[in-house]
């Protein structure tokens, strides 16, 4: 649900016939009234609300490829956010005061995962760890990092194999976000 309360959002992801999946994205009311189509690809991911008007979610145009964009909910208005700093899709959330983006990215070559911070007013994006994930640990015992922010914004929590089991940890981000 938004901030108000007043809409929701949803993913429809359906798979094809030939293989892959086509997802949409969707806001209503409560009810399920006054659906609005968002976006409409194969690729539409990660999603936070921004209030109670605007979305971030992670997904792919055909004319500017994989960014994430920030949607303004029941308009037409789409912009990019972090173009060419957000470079990988991962679960994406706002700060409890909206001034900044918690995410972290799939495995790189490295097999490591980023966990970062990125502030949409000045394209700031401060890298707080990478962690490594077991290349064998995939499917159902995958280990994504789902960072979350704490309520009151100072520490962010995220699961992680990288001490070879799977732990939640915190780290304290009060100092960064401060700025």
């Amino acid at each position: 649900f938004n901030a108000d309360g007043s809409r929701f959002i949803f993913l429809h992801r359906w798979k094809l016939e030939a293989g892959g999946w086509e997802t949409r994205l969707f806001t209503a009311s409560p009810d399920g009234a006054d659906i609005c189509l968002l976006a409409d690809h194969e690729i539409v991911s990660h999603f936070d609300w921004l209030g109670s008007s605007h979305v971030l979610a992670w997904a792919r145009y055909h004319d500017v490829g994989d960014r994430f964009f920030l949607y303004g909910d029941q308009t037409d208005a789409r912009a990019i956010v972090g173009d060419g700093i957000l470079t990988r899709d991962g679960h994406c959330s706002y700060s409890p005061d909206r001034r900044w983006i918690l995410n972290d990215a799939y495995p790189n070559r490295d097999n490591h995962r980023t966990l970062m911070l990125f502030r949409p007013e000045d394209d700031t994006r401060v890298d707080i760890g990478e962690f490594y994930t077991m290349p064998d640990a995939g499917g159902e015992i995958r280990c994504d990092l789902h960072p979350r922010w704490s309520r009151d914004g100072t520490r962010v929590c995220f699961d992680s194999t990288h001490e070879g089991e799977r732990q939640v940890y915190v780290i304290d981000v009060a100092d960064i976000v401060a700025h």
